[in-house]
């Protein structure tokens, strides 16, 4: 049987005995164009517990669209916004459109006479102290933000390296927070346990600076395979629950058992994959993997090194990584080496990414020179699971 895995804007074609296949996981199919239009203009007119858009704004008002990039669809959701505002008497040259840093920054559409802003959370001048939550914590943003009268963050739904899932709350704050409230923020989700309190204790503490902000009215998109699944808007506590319901429900894959090797690909067309994408394609490959089995990840992800992930480097491995990783559970790659330690020690990780061999090597992995090299590696194996989108899948195997 010829099986295919996506990765990145490529794709590789395995062609293997049915009776060595365990699972195939492809990913949930997205909205035709159409019906997309159509489910971004039925959210923003019939919105979760808040009023249309077009009654929130009256002429002179300055809007700031917060927009996480690499959610799918978020151009389409830009364009209605801006065709609402201009309804509502806004003007495109008091509309902002404000990113977060990101390892590649795509071009995309905005309106004619508006303002795009890159966040940069080291430079003090872009930054505004808001107000102090109700722990304690100083909140401080982008002026863009809060030199607004109104912001709409729109963000995909997804997991995080930490265990939590993220929405367009977390694009407000830590995102677009200065440098020292985000590796805080980081800090503070990752000593909340288990994984159902992280996701709690992270959009607790994201709502209520958007709040703070008075930031109430959200977009939040859920992402597919090949687009979008679902796009809900409205006030941020209703849009992030059944966003976080949509997506586990969908991004679910139950394998009959485990395998002795998991091909996984990573990255969608969007934009470039990074290393915390890695790690959350490596978690999920752990879950479906023979202790002591294979792993291949295929992807194009590059970015730095971090301190965490530094450590593991000249570290014992595969035995010492997550010792080496002792004293660094505040670095803001601390989720990332952790689950690339994991993953290490469970399996042999074969890696095609855009990092340098010698440093794959480095972080206890075999580098792959060419994707084709996965189909040797398939063929060898007694029983196989393969999947798209690994980064966005929370996988089970049954047995």
């Amino acid at each position: 049987m010829l099986v295919t895995v996506n990765y990145d804007r490529d794709q590789l074609g395995f062609e293997l005995p049915e009776g060595q296949v365990v699972g195939v996981w492809l990913g949930p199919p997205g909205l035709a164009p159409d019906a997309l239009t159509a489910a971004v203009a039925r959210a923003l007119l019939e919105p979760e517990g808040y009023p249309p858009v077009g009654r929130m704004v009256v002429p002179g008002d300055r809007v700031t669209l917060a927009v996480d990039p690499s959610a799918e669809g978020f151009e389409i959701v830009l364009k209605a916004l801006a065709q609402t505002l201009r309804d509502g008497g806004v003007e495109p040259d008091d509309v902002t459109i404000i990113t977060p840093p990101t390892l590649s920054q795509p071009d995309f559409w905005r309106p004619q006479g508006s303002t795009a802003v890159v966040h940069d959370p080291s430079d003090p001048s872009q930054i505004a102290y808001l107000a102090t939550t109700t722990a304690g914590r100083r909140i401080y943003l982008s002026r863009s933000l809060t030199d607004a009268d109104l912001v709409i963050p729109v963000a995909g739904v997804r997991p995080a390296a930490g265990g939590s899932t993220r929405g367009p709350a977390h694009v407000i704050f830590p995102d677009l927070s200065n440098h020292e409230s985000r590796i805080a923020a980081q800090a503070a989700q990752r000593e909340a346990k288990p994984a159902r309190k992280k996701d709690e204790d992270a959009l607790e503490e994201s709502v209520e600076a958007s709040g703070l902000l008075g930031s109430r009215f959200h977009v939040a998109l859920v992402p597919a395979a090949n687009g979008v699944l679902e796009v809900i808007a409205g006030r941020d506590d209703l849009v992030h629950q059944r966003g976080v319901e949509s997506f586990q429900s969908r991004w679910r894959f139950e394998a009959p058992g485990r395998a002795d090797l998991v091909v996984a690909g990573v990255g969608s067309s969007r934009e470039q994959a990074m290393l915390s994408d890695l790690a959350l394609a490596l978690a999920t490959a752990v879950e479906l993997v023979d202790r002591g089995g294979r792993i291949i990840i295929l992807s194009k992800a590059g970015g730095a090194i971090g301190p965490a992930l530094g450590r593991l480097i000249g570290a014992d491995l595969p035995r010492g990584g997550q010792d080496s990783l002792r004293g660094a559970e505040n670095e803001p790659d601390y989720p990332t080496a952790l689950a690339f330690a994991r993953a290490t020690a469970w399996a042999d990780v074969f890696l095609a990414s855009a990092l340098d061999p010698q440093t794959v090597e480095d972080l206890g992995m075999t580098p792959l020179e060419r994707p084709e090299q996965a189909r040797r590696l398939a063929a060898q194996a007694h029983s196989c699971t393969l999947l798209s989108r690994a980064e966005l899948t929370r996988a089970h195997a049954i047995s």
